[in-house]
């Protein structure tokens, strides 16, 4: 999905798992993730204006470099420990 462009798109439902997805440089303004889990998946400067993400889980989410303009960026509510690692776009990383 390198440089891909999915503007609108919409991923998920029923708590699916997206792994291993690489979207770096993708353009997803106005895309929609649903109920999704995101395992080693990257985004890293991609353009996530406008994007909606219900996340559920991630491990090693890395959002390195992204844009993020009036994104709607929801983490689960619970982070198991051991439970992954996201990195913001200002290369700041969180573990669970």
């Amino acid at each position: 999905m390198t440089e891909a462009i999915l503007d609108g798109a919409i991923f998920g439902g029923e708590e699916s798992p997206i792994k291993g997805a690489n979207f770096d440089k993708a353009s997803l303004r106005g895309a929609t993730f649903i109920m999704v889990s995101l395992e080693q998946t990257t985004f890293k400067s991609a353009i996530l204006d406008g994007t909606d993400f219900g996340i559920i889980g991630f491990d090693e989410f890395d959002l390195t470099g992204a844009s993020f303009q009036v994104s709607n960026f929801r983490l689960p509510e619970h982070i198991p420990l051991g439970g992954g690692r996201i990195i913001m776009p200002d290369g700041r990383a969180f573990s669970g």
